[in-house]
């Protein structure tokens, strides 16, 4: 793959075209060949509503004057007469227009042409007239999402389409049977069982399903549509692209919440590839893709920038290798906590959205009573069982009845796949809860993914409360003990209840109840970008550093071309994921031995995905701020302001994350006398624009016990699988991910 080059600056995705007669077309070139033409990128400018375009190898940009366009340009080059074609909406009003090198200047879009998004065009049939035998060209047809109505506003959810005669100018729009797209539209000429002088065209409906549709003979407007059928098991809300690479159909569209850029290849009658990744970088709009001279080029707008990127491949097998990965992909993000993951899932027979904290560090399933009202759910049944949850040495906490329901996982955006059910599963109402700090940081519930031991449930079938008079018939949802004690807490009242001498039963919780109910394999993964929200852009949801992946019951088929090698490191205790850290190396210095506490036995750092910092021992934690010091004095002054208080940042200009080290974690591995390095990275322990325009500093000191939390923190530089499955207590997995330059 060729590397990635910034071209043109533009606020909209880019269109691709080629600055000659196609293959396909009849005509050729002066010197009869028709792939000499330079490849043509367009684009709308980054400061104006101008149309701008660069010719390959690039050159810098050319302004069209007097074009004031919203939105992406389409793009295509037609005859010798017609030559280069744009069309645009214009920026003030639902109208298109357009302009030609053989017509002189910008020209409107007649018979009430109204879209709300970009249009597409493309060169359709050319042919012999048969009146007087000579060449009659129908030169091109417009394809737009909208209406063709006086007054129209371009927002309604059809699909049209208008041929350009060189003769006798526009025919008549034509609506096209049974599309009903959500944005703009993509057409591809010729290939496969459309013919050479077809078209397909390709879509996204409301629900971000892609759908396509084609004519066999002729892309002109009064030719036979096919009935719209499903494309790739996709989502996007952006306009896919689509093109003919070396004899083989491709769609490619942008991953909603992460900026990717998918695909996927029809290589069946009706049968798609799973999709893949295609390029390194991210992108907030569509692609745009072209074939010339059997390369494949596809041109994408920066997510963060205004720059536009370009990526190649030789051949279909330069393409990710499509798989059929196993596991259930979530779509998690850190903007509604900021210091934490959140993934959204669906409880109860109403399927109730709900924002679970991502938590490797807990146990329990649980969700607040305001989010989720267990009396109106008919697929829950009460229980006899009650838990007491207590994070932070009691800060945090809650109290409440297990209650059996159904648990489902929303479609992924990028799969399409219908919520898969799980069987009925235990879950937790935080009933009486702490509230300041909130109990679960502000998400609705929580989703606990460390080891059934860690929980501890109560079983009151005997008579400690008037409200349970009879044994066997015993229930806590709803909840039957009042709590009246205004002077003591919640968590108090609780405690004194089960002195009184209620049971504790062990009950399988969290993630363990897929594994043990035969749902999924006993292992899951996370991709994470960051340790908390990043604030460069107004909009956090929108920025793809602030979203990740979690795949339950899986991990290995994902991400297989954008990752190193896979380290195993062993789970040593089996209550949260407890490793053997061996030694903290801060750049060249000597490295810092870590020994084992007593308390702990052979396990000192526990990986924590509800934590966002790394956290350590007091007694290191100042040899590490002395070696950082050695370095450079600099460091140490620096470090000193990012944890003068919790709410601590340093002004990013301050900051050379090429000066800084690296840390080194050496572990021990999973075979006897074996070890295993891993490194925390200057962009990893520095978290940018938290907020914006100051970074944050993700090395803590923590009072204690000799034990070390790595946190999100240590897990952005890794796709981790926690593969419980394996030896008697599992491992974990860590492949190193390369830090994309965009984020």
């Amino acid at each position: 793959m060729a590397a990635t080059k910034t071209v043109l600056q533009s606020t909209q995705a880019p269109s691709l075209g080629l600055n000659s007669v196609p293959p396909s077309f009849i005509f050729q070139d002066a010197d009869n060949d028709p792939d000499a033409g330079s490849l043509c990128l367009t684009c709308q400018g980054a400061s104006t509503g101008d149309v701008y375009y660069s010719l390959f190898p690039w050159t810098t940009e050319t302004q069209i004057p007097n074009t004031s366009l919203s939105g992406s340009p389409a793009f295509f080059s037609g005859d010798d007469q017609l030559g280069r074609v744009w069309v645009w909406k214009d920026d003030k009003g639902s109208g298109m227009s357009w302009c030609t090198d053989g017509v002189i200047g910008v020209q409107s879009v007649p018979n009430h042409a109204h879209t709300d998004e970009s249009p597409a065009v493309a060169l359709v049939e050319c042919k012999l007239d048969p009146i007087t035998g000579g060449i009659d060209y129908n030169l091109f047809t417009l394809f737009w999402k909208g209406d063709c109505r006086q007054g129209g506003d371009g927002s309604d959810h059809s699909l049209w389409c208008m041929s350009y005669n060189n003769s006798s100018g526009w025919g008549p729009p034509v609506q096209i049977p049974g599309a009903s797209p959500a944005g703009s539209p993509s057409v591809a000429l010729g290939g496969g069982g459309f013919g050479p002088w077809g078209v397909t065209l390709v879509w996204a409906d409301k629900n971000g399903q892609i759908w396509l549709t084609g004519t066999v003979d002729s892309g002109d407007a009064q030719a036979t549509w096919v009935p719209p059928y499903l494309g790739p098991s996709a989502f996007t809300l952006h306009r896919p692209a689509i093109t003919w690479f070396q004899g083989i159909l491709i769609i490619a569209w942008t991953l909603q919440d992460l900026g990717w850029i998918m695909y996927s290849t029809l290589y069946g009658e009706g049968t798609w590839s799973d999709p893949a990744r295609l390029c390194k970088g991210q992108t907030g709009k569509g692609p745009a893709m072209m074939e010339q001279n059997s390369v494949l080029y596809v041109a994408y707008r920066g997510y963060t920038s205004n720059s536009i990127y370009y990526e190649t491949f030789h051949s279909i097998d330069d393409l990710s290798q499509t798989r059929n990965p196993k596991g259930v992909l979530l779509s998690i993000n850190n903007t509604i906590i900021g210091h934490a993951f959140t993934c959204a899932m669906l409880i109860g027979h109403k399927q109730t959205l709900s924002n679970l904290l991502v938590d490797t560090g807990s146990v329990a399933i649980a969700v607040l009573p305001s989010v989720y009202d267990a009396r109106t759910d008919v697929d829950a049944v009460s229980t006899a069982l009650a838990l007491s949850v207590v994070y932070d040495e009691n800060e945090i906490w809650w109290i409440g009845p297990l209650v059996r329901t159904t648990v489902a996982s929303p479609a992924y955006a990028g799969t399409a796949r219908p919520s898969e059910k799980f069987q009925s599963i235990f879950l937790g109402v935080a009933t009486f809860a702490c509230s300041n700090p909130p109990v679960f940081g502000g998400a609705d519930g929580i989703f606990g993914l460390a080891y059934t031991s860690l929980s501890v449930s109560y079983d009151p079938v005997y008579d400690f409360s008037s409200n349970l008079k009879e044994i066997g018939k015993a229930f806590t949802f709803p909840w039957p003990w009042p709590f009246n004690n205004k002077k003591e807490s919640y968590l108090e009242q609780f405690q004194k209840l089960l002195n009184t001498g209620i049971p504790s039963v062990p009950v399988p919780l969290g993630f363990t109840q897929f594994e043990q109910n035969g749902l999924l394999p006993n292992k899951f993964a996370l991709w994470v970008y960051r340790a908390v929200t990043n604030n460069r852009m107004s909009n956090v949801s929108l920025d793809p550093s602030n979203w990740g992946i979690l795949v339950l019951g899986g991990g290995e088929d994902y991400f297989v071309n954008d990752i190193g090698a896979f380290q195993e490191v062993a789970v040593v205790e089996d209550k949260f994921y407890y490793l053997t850290l061996t030694s903290i190396q801060i750049g060249n210095c000597s490295p810092i031995l870590i020994f084992l506490p007593e308390s702990q036995l052979n396990a000192n750092a526990l990986v924590d995905s509800g934590t966002a910092q790394i956290k350590f021992d007091s007694d290191v934690w100042n040899l590490i701020v002395t070696d950082f010091a050695s370095l450079n004095p600099r460091f140490g002054q620096i470090i000193q302001a990012a944890t003068s208080n919790p709410f601590a940042a340093v002004s990013s200009g301050d900051l050379n994350f090429n000066e800084w080290p690296r840390i080194r974690f050496t572990f021990v591995g999973i075979s006897p006398g074996s070890v295993v390095e891993l490194f925390c990275y200057p962009i990893q322990y520095w978290q940018s624009d938290s907020p914006q325009g100051f970074s944050k500093f993700m090395l803590k000191e923590e009072n204690g016990n000799g034990a070390y939390i790595l946190g999100l923190t240590f897990l952005s530089g890794y796709y981790t699988i926690f593969d419980r499955s394996v030896g008697s207590k599992g491992v974990i997995r860590f492949a190193e991910k390369p830090v994309d330059i965009q984020i």
